[in-house]
């Protein structure tokens, strides 16, 4: 984690006016395109360009010392928007330099020309530009901790989400769900398993948690459809068939309990329906699960996180929720048990 007295993006834009040098030729590029607030992925890789920023080639013939040579703001007087651009000089991928690969005595006769403020560095600049900024492109392609955006919104997670079928904003923006944090388990969540364990790790990294499990096979009682029910002389009464007495028949292959252990007491009120992370658990819950199967969510305080019982006080007197009577040490605490889906 950056600490709190990092450099804020424009006295780096000062420093590396002042020693280009320091900076790498990525690391100088990524810096102005953030500064910018320009979005790369959505416009540059069409128009293969960037607005405001031109590439240049450093005419000298010594050694290179950098990948960056210089950098300044200039004026272009053609331009037909903003005459004012930032230059970014390099030391590679040029037509003059010395990197070139053209013969000694032409590249002498245009580090002459720019001496001189010629015209032949201009000429070359111009397919340089394109040049270098498709190097960038082709660097930045590969490296996807520099792609990436805040909350997963940029173009290589939107075509991961893809392979789950939840590609373009608007189909995950239907649901209030950590997406971000599901890229790691896109591997297994595109897989057509769904266990216990896979669903518990899910959960665990999207809310941040440390105890989840899955308690599966939970007992429960279905009503039986009217139709369906014993009735003497109407059908339903085979014996071991499909004989029941009563409205409802016990099932322990349609629920589980989803159970969230050591929980803070802050962490514990926002997984109460009045809590922030209630309806979003269910959301991903229900969206990892093949089978919509009826589920509970169980949660566990930390004994030494349990509130004293104050009348009045918000969040300290929700009966059934957070209210707790007894020597809760010695006696126990007993878990909260929310209904999810029945």
């Amino acid at each position: 984690m950056d600490g709190s007295r990092r450099q804020s993006a424009p006295d780096l834009i000062s420093d590396l006016r002042k020693n280009p040098q320091r900076y790498s030729f990525a690391r100088a590029v990524d810096l102005l395109l953030k500064q910018s607030g320009q979005q790369v992925e959505e416009n540059a890789l069409q128009t293969q360009q960037v607005d405001g920023l031109v590439f240049r080639v450093d005419p000298g013939l010594g050694f290179p010392a950098s990948d960056v040579v210089a950098f300044r703001d200039a004026l272009i007087e053609s331009a037909e928007s903003d005459p004012k651009v930032r230059e970014l000089t390099v030391s590679f991928l040029g037509l003059h330099g010395s990197s070139s690969p053209l013969p000694s005595h032409m590249l002498e006769t245009a580090a002459w020309s720019a001496g001189e403020e010629g015209v032949q560095q201009t000429f070359n600049d111009f397919f340089s530009n394109r040049l270098i900024w498709l190097f960038y492109l082709i660097w930045r392609k590969y490296r996807y901790y520099i792609r990436y955006r805040a909350d997963a919104r940029d173009q290589f997670s939107d075509w991961m989400f893809s392979l789950i079928g939840i590609g373009g904003e608007e189909s995950r923006g239907r649901a209030d769900i950590p997406w971000a944090k599901l890229l790691t388990y896109l591997g297994v969540v595109a897989g057509r398993v769904r266990s216990a364990d896979m669903i518990s790790g899910v959960i665990a990294h999207a809310f941040g948690l440390k105890d989840v499990s899955i308690r599966q096979l939970e007992l429960r009682k279905v009503e039986i459809p009217a139709d369906q029910r014993a009735r003497m002389g109407k059908g339903n009464l085979s014996l071991g068939r499909d004989f029941v007495v009563g409205r409802f028949a016990r099932d322990r292959a349609g629920k589980f309990t989803v159970v969230l252990r050591d929980l803070s007491f802050d962490r514990f009120r926002d997984f109460l329906p009045s809590g922030r992370d209630f309806s979003r658990m269910k959301e991903l819950i229900e969206f990892l699960l093949k089978d919509q199967l009826a589920y509970d969510i169980e949660l566990h305080l930390r004994h030494n996180h349990v509130p004293a019982l104050e009348l009045g006080k918000k969040h300290r007197a929700n009966l059934g929720w957070t209210t707790f009577i007894g020597n809760t040490q010695k006696e126990g605490l007993k878990p909260v048990v929310l209904q999810a889906r029945g």
